[in-house]
């Protein structure tokens, strides 16, 4: 495998100030020093939707209190998957579990890089606003949405369809913090987050990946050519490699880096 770690701000990087005088709306949000106050919602929601529409040609909205996506960690995710798993093709197939109200990562996939994309969504709320976007951005004909009651992968996704690869940005926190991750927090500020996009469950957060690894081995091993996971901790990386490895899969970690943050791309290769 290839590129073990990926700068993202190589891949994608504008300043504040190159955000701002491309996208007037976020103009606002600028003090005299060209930055922004991190911990405000809506500065931060406004630089992302600045960058999706710069970069990508996308518009997103998302419900107030839900996450807003970093858009260019996710940029960089898919323009992975395209430009280093499959350099040589723009018709893939892919398979997003959790798209999440904003739908960034499927519409990246589907206006930026041609692809199309199948996606599912366990969140009412998040499955209409992603609905919406993807309707309000003319991408039905190469986005497929697809509502959970409960399911990952069994009872929701089509075992007999195949796909290139499965894409997931999964949620990580341990089930002590479904406290502060309440669906629709008025007061929280920041990137924000519902329980559906932040509580991964158990003790550790682990428990969503677990149970997508162990339904994708188990059923969908001949039909999903590449897993891929992001991950926000180097510990559930080597846990979702050791549960790989007990199933006869080997995989790879690519290190994704933006300044003091890191996180951690899972791939293994199924057929």
């Amino acid at each position: 495998m290839q590129n073990k770690e990926v700068n993202i701000r190589e891949w994608c990087g504008l300043s504040f100030k190159d955000v701002a005088e491309k996208y007037p709306p976020f103009r606002q949000y600028l003090d005299e020093r060209g930055k922004i106050d991190l911990g405000d919602t809506d500065a931060l929601s406004a630089y992302n939707t600045g960058l999706a529409s710069i970069i990508a040609r996308i518009e997103i909205k998302v419900p107030s209190g839900f996450l807003v996506p970093t858009f260019c960690l996710r940029y960089s995710y898919v323009r992975y998957i395209n430009a280093i798993l499959f350099p040589d093709r723009s018709d893939l197939q892919l398979l997003e579990i959790g798209i999440g109200s904003s739908a960034i990562m499927s519409m990246i996939a589907a206006r930026h890089f041609n692809n199309d994309v199948v996606a599912t969504e366990i969140n009412s709320l998040s499955y209409e606003y992603a609905a919406n976007n993807i309707q309000e951005n003319d991408l039905d004909d190469r986005i497929t949405l697809l509502k959970s009651t409960g399911g990952i992968l069994d009872g929701v996704v089509d075992p007999e369809k195949t796909y290139d690869a499965l894409i997931t940005y999964p949620p990580v926190y341990p089930e002590m913090d479904r406290s502060i991750h309440r669906d629709r927090y008025p007061g929280k500020r920041g990137y924000g987050g519902s329980v559906s996009e932040m509580i991964g469950g158990g003790s550790d957060g682990f428990e969503f990946v677990s149970q997508l690894i162990g339904e994708a081995v188990s059923n969908y091993n001949s039909s999903i050519k590449y897993l891929t996971i992001l991950l926000i901790s180097s510990d559930h990386a080597s846990k979702a490699q050791q549960l790989l490895s007990e199933a006869n899969y080997q995989s790879s970690i690519v290190k994704f880096q933006a300044g003091t943050r890191s996180r951690f791309l899972l791939i293994c290769q199924f057929n």
